[in-house]
């Protein structure tokens, strides 16, 4: 017995593989052996029909060979990927769409890094205020850069994944997981006030039991063949998202802090238009040039502009916000105010 490919031998030699390698096993182990793997995932009504006779309960086979999809039926032909699908797909997870989930909050953990000394002095001062003031600041900032990022990831992210790495295949993942950017800006953030305010324990409590949670809804979600390796970017949604609710809660105990709903349902509204816009940008533009890298430069760019004048009118971004930027904060302040549509 050689596992060798049964579509590719006599029917005798096939037997000897079913059958030989069965009765062989079972002696040297002296139990039941009731379920086979295909060499190389290969297999046909005849081999299917041996496979019965042989006693088997079930056979693997590998998912999304379009030579057996027919036949992927029953418990002798189910899906599993081969070691080259496997590596493929978790290149596709790690090496690529994590990655572009980790851009954007580059500057969110930079944020978090310097909330924790200026919070540590606020809760030193016992400024109360002063606390939740910088907390509020800086979740606006958070998601003034998160939010929209996420949106136009989910939005183009095939021609991103093309233009990126020359790989479309990667843009379901990187369109999954861009819901990642937001809310792990906002564990990052709400993880720096946290350790500002000394209470470095909860959030390393708060990932252990989000880890938890992505352990097992990956080990769950991946082995569904309808969702493969886009249960793994769900779970480490899910793992972002529980550790972000878990830290709001621990701050709304202590410090009775609360998200600034219509300022991040403000800036959903804006990046809602920005993805319109993207996405309409890349189909025209795409549809006249033909060229991938190009339309989808000029998405980003058409729909960062809307972006901000969708976000200037609708007051997501305030005067005061800019005001302290040297020589140029004024008059920015007085033309965002101008342009505000929701006044104060």
């Amino acid at each position: 017995t050689r596992h060798r490919v049964l579509t590719q031998v006599e029917e005798a030699e096939r037997r000897e593989e079913i059958f030989g390698s069965k009765d062989a096993l079972q002696q040297l182990l002296g139990k039941e052996v009731s379920i086979y793997a295909y060499s190389n995932g290969r297999y046909d009504e005849e081999i299917l029909a041996m496979m019965q006779e042989a006693g088997y309960k079930a056979a693997c086979a590998v998912a999304g060979r379009p030579l057996n999809r027919q036949f992927d039926l029953g418990p002798y032909a189910y899906p599993r990927l081969s070691v080259e699908e496997a590596t493929t797909l978790f290149g596709y997870l790690t090496g690529m769409a994590t990655a572009l989930v980790n851009m954007p909050t580059i500057v969110t953990a930079s944020l978090a890094a310097s909330l924790v000394p200026v919070i540590s002095e606020a809760v030193a001062q016992n400024k109360s205020e002063t606390i939740l003031k910088r907390t509020h600041t800086a979740m606006r900032l958070a998601n003034l850069i998160t939010i929209p990022s996420f949106v136009g990831m989910c939005v183009i992210a095939t021609p991103i994944s093309a233009m990126l790495y020359a790989i479309p295949d990667a843009g379901p993942c990187i369109a999954v997981m861009s819901f990642g950017v937001f809310l792990l800006g906002v564990q990052q953030v709400t993880t720096g006030v946290l350790q500002g305010m000394g209470k470095t324990a909860v959030p390393f409590i708060n990932m252990v039991v989000s880890a938890a949670v992505k352990v097992f809804l990956s080990w769950n979600l991946t082995a569904m063949p309808s969702w493969g390796v886009l249960g793994a970017a769900w779970a480490t949604n899910a793992d972002f998202g529980v550790a972000a609710l878990l830290n709001l809660f621990f701050l709304y105990k202590y410090r009775r802090y609360m998200m600034d709903i219509m300022h991040t349902v403000k800036l959903f509204i804006a990046a809602g238009i920005m993805g319109a816009v993207a996405y309409g940008v890349y189909t025209g533009l795409y549809g006249i040039i033909h060229s991938n890298t190009l339309s989808t430069l000029a998405a980003i760019c058409a729909s960062g502009i809307v972006y901000c004048m969708a976000a200037i009118m609708l007051r997501a971004v305030k005067g005061e916000d800019v005001a302290s930027i040297p020589k140029i904060g004024g008059k920015m302040a007085a033309l965002i105010d101008r342009c505000s549509i929701v006044k104060k």
